[in-house]
């Protein structure tokens, strides 16, 4: 779901009414025509804070009832963020070296190193230890989504832009399988938020 979205289907007008019509929890429009933008700016921050307990308080609730299947997920953004680019015929170095950075990226994000486990020696003498799943939950998942974003104004900062963009793909990939996750284990639930 997105703005644009949302607007193909109704009119502008209508749109601007119901986002005008959203209420806090203490009653109050979050927006009205009469605020000025320092009014307005508070009143969404406090309508946000509200919105974001909410979700915390799903995301909980969904954990009691869903169990990540974690190397599914990670295939799944696998499959759909760099296996098309390392699959082409003809990829430029830059491109490699990106879906190799987000290989190690994705990796990272749901494996980490199991100290409690013997590691294996390589040839050339490194340790590596076996993986275990570091996301367990829906809010962890939630969690490293929201650290996604820290890294992506990073990288915009950087100018590493492809990458940046490629990390936005990936937030945007997390986000839809929080949803689902939610959607069809808490049905209930969700059509009531």
């Amino acid at each position: 779901y997105n703005i644009q979205e949302n607007l193909k289907e109704k009119k502008v007008f209508d749109w601007a009414d119901e986002v005008l019509t959203y209420k806090r929890k203490d009653g109050k429009k979050v927006l009205s025509p009469l605020q000025d933008a320092e009014a307005a700016l508070d009143s969404t921050r406090v309508a946000m804070k509200e919105a974001g307990t909410d979700i915390s308080d799903i995301l909980a609730k969904s954990d009691e009832v869903v169990n990540i299947n974690v190397p599914a997920l990670h295939s799944k953004l696998k499959r759909k963020l760099i296996d098309p680019i390392m699959s082409r015929e003809q990829v430029s170095p830059k491109q490699r070296a990106n879906a190799q950075k987000l290989q190690k990226y994705l990796n990272d994000l749901f494996y980490m190193d199991d100290l409690t486990q013997t590691p294996v020696v390589t040839k050339a003498g490194a340790k590596v230890y076996p993986k275990v799943e570091q996301i367990s939950t829906v809010q962890s998942l939630q969690q490293v989504k929201s650290e996604l974003f820290d890294e992506i104004v990073e990288e915009t900062a950087n100018k590493s832009y492809t990458y940046a963009n490629s990390l936005k793909k990936l937030a945007n990939e997390l986000h839809g399988s929080i949803d689902e996750v939610v959607r069809t284990s808490m049905p209930n639930q969700y059509k009531s938020f």
